[in-house]
C-alpha cells in the first residue's frame, strides 16, 4: 500500500492541531506535518516506516512530515494526537531523524496537551505564538534523549518519489518499469532498487495494487463491462493474472466481491491531492475534540 497525501489547513493561527479520539482508524496516507501519537487507553497498531509498532497504555510516538503511516485500533482505545506544521522544525532539524518512533517515554505529553488546549480556549496577544514555542521546545527535547540519526530521505527525493507515484497513477494501464526509470532518468536496475528502498515494495507488486484499485472502481461503476474487459482496461495481459492479483489484494474473486466492500482499507491511489476528497480517518473513528 502507497499512501495518499493529507493536506492539513490550520484554523486558529498557529499551525498545531489537537485531537482526543477513541477508537483511531486510518488509511495509509502522508503528510507535510508532524504529529506526536499518545495512547491513554486500550492498545493501537501503526504502520510507520515499512513497519508495524504495536503501542498500550502510556506510550507516545512520533511520526516525521512525510512518513507514510497508518493507524489501527486494536483494543478500545482513548488516543491524544498533537499535530503540527513542519515548518516549525526547519533550521533546526531538517536532516535527521529519530532512531525509532516510538519513544522511551511520554516526555509530559498530556500535560503539554492540556496547557495547548487552554491556549487555544484562551486566545488573544501571543497565543499563537506561545502554543508554537511549547511545541517546539518539547521537540527538541525528545530529540535531545532520544537515539537520532541522519534523515533517511531527503525532501527533495521524497517529493520526486510521490511526483512518480502520481505519474504510475495516470498512466497505469501501460506504465512499465523502463517508463519509471525514464521518468527518473536512471537505468532500470536502480530505478527497480530505487523504487523497493522507498516503498518497501517491489515496482510490480505497486503497479498491480494500483490497477486492481481501478479495476474495484469500474466493476462498482455503472457502466456494463465483463470481467475480461476490465482487467484489459487496467493493464493486465491475461485473466489468470488479473484474478491472482484481485484475490491476493482483496480476498476476494472479481465476481465475488461483496457490494459493500471498500477501497479505505486498500487506499491504493496517489491522485492529485485535493483536502476536500481526502480525509484518511476512517468512520469507525469518534472524535471527542479537536482544536486548531
Amino acid at each position: 500500500m502507497i499512501a495518499k497525501q493529507e493536506i492539513r489547513e490550520y484554523s486558529r493561527g498557529a499551525k498545531v492541531y489537537l485531537a482526543h479520539y477513541k477508537n483511531l482508524n486510518n488509511v495509509l496516507h502522508w503528510h507535510d506535518d508532524c504529529e506526536l501519537v499518545y495512547v491513554q487507553k486500550g492498545t493501537l497498531e501503526v504502520f510507520v516506516r515499512g513497519t508495524c509498532y504495536s503501542l498500550n497504555a502510556g506510550d507516545l510516538l512520533y511520526i516525521g512530515n512525510m512518513e507514510e503511516h497508518s493507524i489501527r485500533t486494536r483494543t478500545e482505545a482513548d488516543v491524544y494526537m498533537i499535530i503540527f506544521s513542519a515548518e516549525l522544525l526547519r533550521g533546526t532539524l531538517p536532516r535527521l531523524q529519530l532512531g525509532s518512533p516510538v519513544l522511551k517515554g511520554d516526555y509530559g505529553f498530556l500535560e503539554l496537551y492540556e496547557t495547548l488546549k487552554g491556549e487555544f480556549l484562551r486566545g488573544g496577544n501571543f497565543s499563537k505564538e506561545i502554543s508554537e514555542t511549547l511545541v517546539y521546545l518539547r521537540i527538541l527535547s525528545i530529540f535531545r534523549e532520544e537515539e537520532v540519526t541522519p534523515s533517511a530521505f531527503k525532501q527533495k527525493d521524497k517529493l520526486l518519489f510521490m511526483g512518480l507515484l502520481e505519474d504510475i497513477d495516470k498512466n497505469y494501464a501501460y506504465y512499465s518499469a523502463e517508463m519509471g526509470a525514464s521518468f527518473l532518468c536512471v537505468s532500470k536496475v536502480y530505478f527497480s532498487k530505487y523504487f523497493h528502498k522507498m516503498s518497501g515494495m517491489t515496482f510490480v507488486e505497486y503497479l498491480n495494487n494500483v490497477r486492481i484499485g481501478k479495476a474495484i472502481e469500474l466493476l462498482f461503476s455503472k457502466k456494463e463491462r465483463t470481467v475480461t474487459e476490465i482487467s484489459t482496461l487496467c493493464g493486465f495481459n491475461s485473466i489468470r493474472n488479473f484474478n491472482y492479483a484481485f484475490k491476493k489484494a482483496t480476498g476476494y474473486s472479481p465476481s465475488a466481491l461483496p457490494e459493500d466492500f471498500t477501497l479505505d482499507e486498500l487506499s491504493f491511489r496517489v491522485g492529485s491531492p485535493d483536502p476536500q476528497r481526502f480525509n484518511p480517518t476512517l468512520h469507525e473513528t469518534v472524535l471527542l475534540e479537536s482544536f486548531g
